[in-house]
């Protein structure tokens, strides 16, 4: 497998142009983008987000971290990170930690973070742990464009990185 089915006949039936790369076995974007060669910023990940029963996917670049509350704040509703038997559930056809970022081939809505706009060429997780899709912002934003879109995240890329950030990140206050 190389692209999910659901992904790739989403892509299909939508007319977008995109490549497929190639890369050494990865867990995460962030490791994904350094085994692809791909600069963090480019790459945009996607998060599974819960509210009762309802999902919602976030998408904000690789070199970020989630603003859970901005999430929140943008929605006016109470989202929580889902676990991973519910990325399971969700993502049928994907590795886990490889969740594509184009949420209408799951039938489910995002929130974007609205630095997105500015990327030149994204790249994203194919549902595969050995590929990811790259494509224009063009191609990119007519799968997103109408989405609600926000200040969701944060660089997480600061130098050199605070002893609060490293804090942060073993306690696990962000994502």
């Amino acid at each position: 497998m190389s692209i999910a089915h659901n992904l790739a006949t989403y892509l299909n039936d939508q007319a977008i142009h995109y490549q497929t790369i190639t890369h050494d076995e990865s867990h995460t974007a962030s490791d994904s983008a350094r085994s692809a060669n791909i600069p963090m910023h480019n790459m945009i990940k996607a998060i599974l987000l819960k509210n009762g029963d309802n999902y919602l996917i976030a998408l904000i670049p690789a070199d970020h971290r989630l603003d859970i509350h901005n999430v929140n704040k943008t929605l006016s509703s109470h989202w929580s990170i889902a676990s991973e038997s519910e990325l399971t559930k969700v993502f049928q056809d994907c590795i886990p930690g490889s969740i594509p970022a184009v949420p209408a081939a799951y039938h489910l809505s995002a929130i974007w973070s609205s630095c997105i706009a500015d990327i030149d060429r994204i790249y994203m997780e194919s549902g595969d742990d050995h590929a990811l899709i790259g494509m224009s912002n063009r191609q990119f934003m007519s799968l997103i464009a109408t989405q609600t879109h926000g200040d969701i995240s944060h660089s997480s890329m600061s130098y050199p990185p605070s002893s609060a950030q490293f804090d942060a990140e073993d306690n696990g206050a962000e994502y």
